[in-house]
């Protein structure tokens, strides 16, 4: 996939009690592009359809690209699937979300966790980058500790498949290379001039 946001994936990850100071349960929501590598996280005191729409509007209101497929596992906060009549199927919140947004939602088949293999490996950067150094006092200290590491995810950490560009960097390469801007002087429909 080189298009941002034609190919996205989603998870919540359970955050170890240590993490938080009070012992509380926190539950992190992931977002990430297969393109850019333009990851976003939040963090909730529990996971259902209701958590699933509030992520999923913060996500379509922050990021950078117009988002048209979005992948997830079969778990409850994703989709009724299979805990409904295959007759008379229950609409899910996010399902409902995707068509009014107009995302294609798709699930993984049962059992094949490979297939979120992205933001799996986000859930690992996360423990090994991020849980580890923090100690937040609570869930709102847990969030603030997250949106800074969103910058950082996004703004200066290099990936080695984006050749090494920052996930921004490659967002605004990606838009220059797809929507050039013409010079004043330059005919409209000829190409830009090299650098």
């Amino acid at each position: 996939m080189h298009k941002p946001g034609a190919h996205t994936q989603v998870d919540v990850k359970y955050v170890d009690k240590a993490v938080l100071g009070t012992g509380e349960r926190a539950y992190t929501y992931s977002f990430v592009d297969h393109a850019s590598r333009w990851r976003w996280r939040r963090a909730y005191d529990s996971f259902g359809p209701s958590e699933t729409l509030d992520f999923m509007h913060r996500v379509l209101s922050v990021a950078p690209f117009p988002i048209r497929r979005l992948q997830t596992d079969n778990g409850i906060e994703f989709t009724y699937r299979f805990l409904t009549n295959p007759d008379a199927p229950r609409d899910h919140a996010l399902d409902r979300f995707c068509r009014e947004n107009d995302i294609v939602h798709a699930c993984i088949p049962p059992g094949v966790k490979e297939l979120q293999g992205l933001v799996e490996r986000s859930h690992r950067i996360d423990d090994d980058e991020l849980y580890h150094r923090i100690r937040p006092r609570d869930l709102a200290a847990l969030n603030r500790e997250i949106d800074r590491h969103n910058l950082w995810s996004n703004q200066v950490r290099r990936r080695r498949p984006l050749a090494w560009f920052t996930a921004n960097e490659w967002l605004e390469r990606h838009a220059a290379i797809t929507n050039p801007v013409p010079a004043d002087d330059t005919p409209s429909n000829s190409l830009p001039r090299a650098a």
